[in-house]
């Protein structure tokens, strides 16, 4: 078997493998970032799935970019669960799991970033910016498929696909499992969260913080 879990968004997923046949998924949206529900629907895709974590013998994790929490909380659980049952453990990211569903090319994945920014993938550049600085990346070409729910930041750009809605919108488990299949393993020790851009660091107050 192998599990996949993407929580880098406030829609949170999980979905079981049997070699390439997808044999249960779960998706849930929440609010606390995952960390109260992330085990029991893990717990629950696998008893539908006729296993239990023992049974997975690879984990496949999305690492972001999206929520800082979110992503944590994805990442260490795989990461606790693989060390502890010896398991194999693969990071997809965000970027991938969605080109993963594009049928053609050239493709511009874009994602929410807060602050008035998008996070993008545009011919192997990756970044975050304003919407108008990535249509002015666009502009070059006029055959994009651009996928991910961020593209409706952005005003018109001709004759592109835009592919923002379910399953597009954001990434979710069953393409994180897809792509990891194909992928060799990762060392649980060294996989971290994929941020792109840096967490915000919250400044001491009172006296300590002056």
């Amino acid at each position: 078997m192998l599990c996949a879990i993407e929580t880098s968004t406030a829609l949170g997923s999980v979905a079981v493998f049997d070699g390439e046949r997808l044999v249960a998924s779960r998706e849930r949206s929440v609010k606390n970032a995952h960390g109260e529900s992330l085990l029991p629907i893990v717990e629950e895709v696998l008893r539908e799935a006729g296993g239990g974590v023992r049974d997975v013998r690879r984990w496949a994790v999305g690492i972001g970019p999206g929520s800082f929490t979110g992503v944590r909380i994805g990442v260490a659980t795989a990461k606790g669960i693989a060390f502890a049952t010896g398991a194999e453990i693969v990071g997809v990211d965000a970027f991938d799991a969605l080109t993963s569903l594009a049928s053609s090319a050239p493709v511009a994945v874009l994602l929410s970033a807060g602050k008035g920014e998008l996070y993008f993938r545009v011919e192997g550049r990756t970044g975050h910016a304003p919407a108008a600085e990535i249509e002015r990346m666009l502009a070059a070409r006029t055959d994009w498929t651009l996928l991910g729910e961020g593209a409706r930041a952005l005003g018109s750009v001709a004759h592109a696909k835009m592919l923002c809605d379910p399953p597009f919108d954001v990434p979710r488990a069953e393409a994180v499992g897809r792509v990891a299949r194909l992928r060799p393993a990762g060392d649980v020790d060294t996989l971290e969260p994929y941020y792109v851009r840096p967490p915000d660091l919250t400044k001491p107050t009172g006296p300590a913080g002056r």
